[in-house]
This record gives C-alpha cells, structure tokens and sequence, in this order.
C-alpha cells in the first residue's frame, strides 16, 4: 500500500494567504503595463500619413511653389528629387507645346524636346500651318513616372483629350469643342545639357 505523501523534512510548507498573492499578481500586471503604455508612445509614429496622388496638369501647373521646398529662415530651396526633376519637366513641355500648337510657333520647342519629338512637333506645326488652322490643347492629364535613372525616365500618360483646332488669327473654333478622347502615350526622357527634354513619344493602341 502506497505511503502518503509526506512534507518535506525541517516542517510543514509555508501557506501564504490568498489576498498576498493576489496582490503581487495585480502589481506585476500593473507594472507590465506601464512598461508597454511606455514603450507604445515611444515606437509608434506620430502621424500616419497616406500618399497624396499623383497631381493633375492643372493642378500642378497652378501650383508652381511646389517646385522645390523653401525654408522661410533663409529663403533657399531643398534639391529636387528625380522623380519631382522629370515631374516639373514633363508639366513644362505640355506648357510649350501647348503655346506651338497655338500660336504656330516652334522656338521654344528646342528647350523641352529633342532628337525624334522635336521633329515630331515641327512636323505638327507645320501640317497645322499648311491648313490654316491652329490647335488649342485642353488635356486632362493622369501620369505615371516610371524607370527613373540620374540621366533618364519615362511618363506614361492616359490623357483625356478635349483638344480642338481653331482659326490661327482669332483663336476661336466654328466646330464646337465637343470631340473627347482618352489618349495613352509613353514620353521617354533624357538629361540634355544638365535639362530633361522628351527624345520621343509612343501612342499606345488599345
């Protein structure tokens, strides 16, 4: 028959009373948790913040402050990234070329475009001359920046195109203005001469 089980020698075990224990789990709890409260305001961000979208033409163009970040202390401006570099540049060629087609003037085309595009655009200028009509631009721009390198990247564009010819002397059209279309095109860049101009453009078929 099995011997029951006897305290150890030197006495009966110690028997603390239940509230003790009770009270020294609620204090390492108590403890545990302030350590976290601590370590939680110490780790977490301050904000949370979600990227902002890729601006449209208009928004950007009306915002030419956004260029660069100025510090009001001295009245510099922090570097350009090369993404916001071919961002500036790309709202500026839309800028000239809209002013070409316009005005059938191709001068400032050489500061934006180069080699394939600026052909491309003289060619336009030059169909749109021949005809006697001028192009006013209304394009509504959503734009990808994409394959950003220091000396080269590429725009892909889904436009919503509004464009219209009109008369070159008045500027007004007798056809309306109603004709939309969504365009998509690739602008591929390249540094000239320390200036991102677009070398060419692709239209992408459906």
């Amino acid at each position: 028959m099995d011997e029951p089980i006897r305290e150890p020698s030197g006495g009966p075990w110690p028997r603390r009373p239940y509230w003790v224990v009770g009270l020294a789990l609620l204090g390492l709890v108590m403890v545990m948790l302030a350590i976290a409260f601590v370590a939680d305001r110490q780790l977490r961000p301050r904000l949370s913040v979600d990227p902002a979208p890729t601006p449209s033409l208009a928004a950007a163009a009306t915002s030419p402050a956004a260029a660069g970040t100025s510090n009001p202390a001295n009245g510099s401006s922090s570097p350009l990234s090369l993404e916001q570099e071919i961002e500036e540049a790309y709202l500026r060629y839309w800028d000239v070329y809209s002013e070409a087609l316009l005005n059938l003037d191709t001068s400032r085309i050489p500061e934006v475009a180069a080699d394939d595009e600026l052909r491309r655009i003289e060619e336009e200028v030059g169909g749109l001359r021949n005809r006697n009509e001028a192009a006013r631009i209304n394009v509504t721009h959503d734009y990808e920046i994409l394959d950003i390198t220091s000396t080269g990247g590429t725009v892909y564009d889904e436009a919503l195109n509004q464009s219209y010819t009109v008369d070159p002397v008045t500027k007004t059209s007798p056809e309306g203005t109603n004709r939309s279309e969504i365009l998509r095109d690739l602008y591929f860049f390249e540094k000239r001469d320390h200036m991102w101009k677009i070398v060419k453009s692709y239209r992408v078929e459906d």
